[in-house]
């Protein structure tokens, strides 16, 4: 899960009150659906999300993300959740891309593989 949105706040509620009902929200989904998994015995696993919606899952460019379209300059267009998703299930098995490699060192590890 790399993005859970909330309705709009706006200046409702102060800043501490916002993350931590965000944290609230984020935790109580992944314990559900690490449950869900467990009880119908899926396999799961953590990745690094970093770029993942960023690239091409084709050809490893960095594209454009416009709301429902992901544009890759060499490969054209694609639906941006399935070209995450993609990206997600190819970084489950990527040696050099750890769960906790900082994002800089994935950016550049993924700049690399392209040129």
């Amino acid at each position: 899960m790399e993005k859970l949105d909330f309705v709009n706040w706006n200046d409702r509620y102060p800043k501490s009150v916002k993350r931590k009902l965000s944290r609230w929200i984020k935790g109580y989904i992944r314990e559900r659906l690490e449950y869900k998994c467990n009880y119908n015995s899926i396999k799961y696993t953590y990745i690094n999300p970093a770029y993942t919606s960023k690239v091409c899952n084709v050809c490893g460019s960095f594209g454009k993300r416009d709301g429902d379209v992901f544009t890759c300059p060499k490969c054209g267009e694609i639906h941006s959740d399935i070209n995450a998703s993609k990206n997600i299930l190819k970084r489950k098995y990527d040696k050099e891309i750890t769960l906790y490699t900082n994002y800089k060192k994935v950016k550049e590890i993924l700049e690399n593989r392209v040129s």
